[in-house]
């Protein structure tokens, strides 16, 4: 008899456990999902921010084309080390 009311009180206080622990979740991804449905950049901002990005690449790569060119102009030996010796 003992067994069976400890058995009650046992599985009562999981059962509560579960349910706080499932409506947290619950909640958690609800909050999770209008985290993910809301927009912080308008389509504009983005378009704007992916030109100044490449803007930046573009330049950094010229650069480095650029100083790459005037390199292998100034000492080819770096580049073909057994071929000019």
């Amino acid at each position: 008899m003992d067994n069976l009311f400890f058995e009650k009180i046992f599985r009562r206080f999981f059962m509560g456990l579960d349910s706080v622990l499932f409506n947290f979740i619950s909640t958690l991804y609800d909050l999770l999902i209008e985290i993910a449905r809301s927009s912080i950049l308008s389509q504009g901002e983005i378009a704007r921010l992916a030109q100044r990005v490449e803007l930046l690449l573009g330049i950094f790569m010229l650069f480095k084309m650029s100083f790459s060119l005037i390199t292998y102009i100034v000492n080819p030996v770096i580049y073909f080390p057994d071929k000019l010796l």
